[in-house]
């Protein structure tokens, strides 16, 4: 690989292509987790390979709550991150649904630490399966 700035403008360079991404993108990372059963209550883990702040966190569904919303809530450790609960509500809900939190503290984490995530809800039947992404900062 080999890096370099373009005479004139600056713009750097990475194997001949232009990086266009901005220093907030290049410093972004994402760790997505799969739940095979949104109704079974259980806690999932995640590891994040570099120091950051977790900054958003998203989840999608691919079918509709049965019977009760599901809420999906971050924690560190035992510290649970502030603003860190997904709410998949039953109501209206369908394949590809989005619901998001916008974590504000208690969400810094250092390299190779655990985040784990506590479902609850969403009543039985085995249905939806939730998809999550967490975005990290650096």
């Amino acid at each position: 690989m080999a890096a370099a700035f373009r005479q004139g403008d600056q713009a750097l360079m990475i194997d001949g292509t232009e990086v266009t991404a901005s220093a907030t993108e290049v410093n972004t990372y994402v760790v997505g987790l799969d739940i095979a059963d949104g109704s079974a209550e259980g806690v999932y883990y995640v590891v994040c390979p570099h120091a950051g702040t977790i900054s958003k966190i998203w989840t999608v569904i691919d079918g509709a709550v049965s019977t009760a919303d599901i809420t999906v809530t971050a924690a560190i450790g035992a510290t649970g991150v502030t603003n860190g609960v997904v709410t998949i509500a039953t109501a209206a809900s369908g394949a590809g649904d989005i619901d998001s939190a916008t974590p504000t503290a208690a969400n810094t984490v250092t390299a190779g630490q655990a985040v784990n995530f506590t479902v609850t809800g969403g009543g039985s039947g085995g249905s939806p399966r939730v998809h999550l992404a967490m975005e990290i900062s650096r």
